[in-house]
Formats: C-alpha cells, structure tokens, sequence
C-alpha cells in the first residue's frame, strides 16, 4: 500500500494547498507511480494530470549512474590505478559492473538536490518494500566507509609523489572525493533533519507485517531517523 498512500497523500496536499509545489517520487525499481496515476511518467519531472502544482518522477537509478560515470571516469580510473594492484582489464570491469550501490546513492544524490532547490515546497518519497528501502537509507554510512578508504588510497599518492618530487599538488580525485563527501553529508543531513523530514510507515493488520514494521521502526529509530 507504499505507492497508493503516497499518492493519495499528493494528491491530498495539492488539493489542501493550491499555493504549494509538490513533487512525488518514487525510488522503488519497480515503479508503478504511472498505474496508479493513469499516466505515463518515467525518468523526467512530469506534471500529473488535473493538477497545477503537483508533479511526479520515477528515479532510474542506473541513468543517474552513468552519468556520474561519465563525469568521473578517469578521476575512478585513476584512483584504481593508484590504490590497487587491478590491471587495466580488472579495473575497466570494476568500473562498469561493480559498483554495488552506487547507483542508488546517485539517485539519493538527485532527490537531495531537489531538496535543497527549493522548488518544491513538499517532497513526497514512494520508497521500495522494507529490504530495499533499508538497504538505501543505509548507503550514506556505508560510502562514507568508502571514501575514507578512497582517501586514504589518494593520501598515499600524494605522500608517494611529495617524496619524489618534493610537491603535494592536488588534482581531480581531490575535488571528486570532496565532492562525494558532500553530497554524502548532505543525503544524510536532509534524511536526519526532524524539522523537515518524516517517515511514515504503510502496513496491512496482518501479523506478519506487523512484526515486519515494528523491526523497521526500530531500525530507523537505531539510525536516527524522524519516524514517528
């Protein structure tokens, strides 16, 4: 029942509040924001239909991906090169086949710069199924860990290369590193923030998924997360 609450819950607020923007989206692979609203919606910002101030978006996580690998590659290349002992062919396969959530970190990237936009004045999230929907609210923390071994790796270059020419100069990996590590900073920030942010859980009055939701309102309360 996660898509037809937060549709209902759209719909809801652009009728209460006219004067406001409000943007559904949905991060679940499996989206299904078009059926329930009877219209074809996809990966760009789409107007629903009979509404002036509501709009709706399906995140395609891998086209967010890709363009993140586009704008980085040889910045990722080379930290591969100088970090691990990957021959070209390995890290070419690391690059484009292993980068395990750094396609739905890139979609948390996207909803985080919606956010701070200020277009919108309600954002509505349609999240995955319990699993899924876990697995992303914890990406922040675990590429954290990343970066710091990514640092760490780059660090490394830099005491090398002073050693040997006597100059620590900064390069591309540098401003790609810091950058992650803010938009990191910032999905977790928004995420966090009790004056902005509310999860609200969607169950049936079944047992089972009674016991499933209460395992996930302690896990957010366990991640700081405002769930009420």
């Amino acid at each position: 029942g996660k898509t037809t609450i937060a549709c209902a819950t759209s719909l809801e607020l652009a009728r209460r509040l006219p004067s406001q923007s409000i943007l559904l989206i949905s991060t679940d692979p499996a989206h299904s924001l078009s059926d329930s609203l009877e219209q074809r919606i996809g990966n760009v910002i789409t107007p629903v239909e009979g509404f002036a101030n509501l709009s709706c978006l399906e995140l395609d996580a891998e086209l967010f991906l890709k363009a993140f690998r586009r704008r980085y590659h040889k910045e990722l290349e080379a930290l591969l090169d100088r970090g691990t002992l990957l021959d070209e062919q390995e890290a070419q396969e690391l690059l484009h086949h292993s980068l395990a959530g750094f396609d739905e970190l890139a979609a948390l990237m996207e909803i985080e710069r919606l956010a701070r936009a200020g277009q919108y004045d309600r954002i509505v999230l349609d999240t995955a199924p319990t699993g899924h929907c876990l697995r992303l609210l914890e990406l922040p923390d675990v590429m954290e860990g990343w970066l710091k071994t990514a640092s760490l790796m780059q660090e490394k270059y830099h005491y090398m290369v002073a050693r040997l020419t006597g100059r620590r100069v900064k390069d591309s990996v540098d401003e790609m590193l810091k950058y992650l590590a803010a938009d990191v900073k910032g999905v977790r920030s928004l995420f966090r923030d009790y004056e902005t942010t509310s999860f609200v859980l969607v169950t049936v009055p079944e047992p089972m998924a009674v016991e499933e939701t209460k395992r996930l309102f302690d896990r957010l309360r366990q991640m700081r997360l405002p769930v009420r």
